[in-house]
């Protein structure tokens, strides 16, 4: 990518960022929404700016959305990656990109946990739903949707970790209540059960004169080693046109 491009709307947002301090920025004070190709009016922008940015402190995680009037030559998981980086955004993110010169769009999850959030079916089904607005010229529309579709998917992982919390909380319980009762169950027995016969047995009443094993049979079972593929990022994304 042109990197003289690149410094000049980096620039930009910066400028545009301290000019307006209301608009939702990152940890690092870089813009969530950084609309390059002016899609949305101020009000518009402002109001997104305040919903994406619930939505990035309840994932803990920089949810995004970057506009281009051009890709300049990159593919849209290139650019997604470029500017994910350029941004400074948090390792754990979601991006939406759109690039207007023909009409390309991309959803990328960052990082491991990122990962977990939106998964490949997640932000498929993200552009899948967001698209339809796009190809109507609806940016606001799209733009909100997607914070809407993020933020219900936030809250799904959140609430799936306090059930899971829960329920490990009860399993550990169970398990030292066992652990508790088992032992009590010992102390009260004065007579236990012989795994072997020894015990039974009257001093040299039994004699082995000759002992010998004999090899019957070997079974061997193969099994493939399974591959796993996974994005070096740890994220997943889906891209197309609108």
């Amino acid at each position: 990518m042109n990197k003289k491009i690149v410094s000049l709307f980096t620039v930009i947002l910066l400028v545009f960022v301290s000019a307006i301090p209301a608009f939702a920025t990152s940890s690092n004070g870089m813009p969530l929404i950084g609309d390059s190709s002016y899609l949305l009016d101020d009000s518009e922008l402002q109001i997104l700016s305040d919903e994406i940015e619930k939505v990035s402190e309840e994932a803990n995680m920089d949810i995004t959305i970057i506009t281009l009037d051009s890709l300049y030559g990159d593919t849209t998981e290139e650019a997604v990656k470029y500017w994910h980086d350029e941004m400074g955004y948090s390792q754990d993110s979601l991006m939406l990109l759109v690039s207007m010169e023909y009409n390309d769009v991309i959803v990328k999850s960052f990082g491991e946990n990122g990962g977990d959030v939106f998964s490949e079916s997640a932000v498929q089904d993200i552009l899948d739903e967001v698209t339809p607005y796009l190809s109507m010229g609806d940016y606001y529309g799209a733009f909100n949707h997607y914070i809407d579709l993020a933020s219900e998917y936030v809250y799904d992982a959140n609430h799936f970790d306090f059930f899971m919390n829960i329920l490990i909380s009860l399993g550990v319980g169970l398990v030292v209540a066992l652990i508790v009762v088992l032992i009590m169950k010992a102390q009260l027995k004065s007579v236990r059960f012989q795994s072997a016969a020894a015990n039974y047995l009257k001093g040299d009443s039994l004699q082995v004169t000759e002992a010998y094993d004999h090899f019957l049979y070997r079974h061997v079972t193969r099994v493939a080693k399974p591959k796993v593929n996974s994005s070096s990022d740890g994220g997943h994304s889906a891209s197309g046109k609108f």
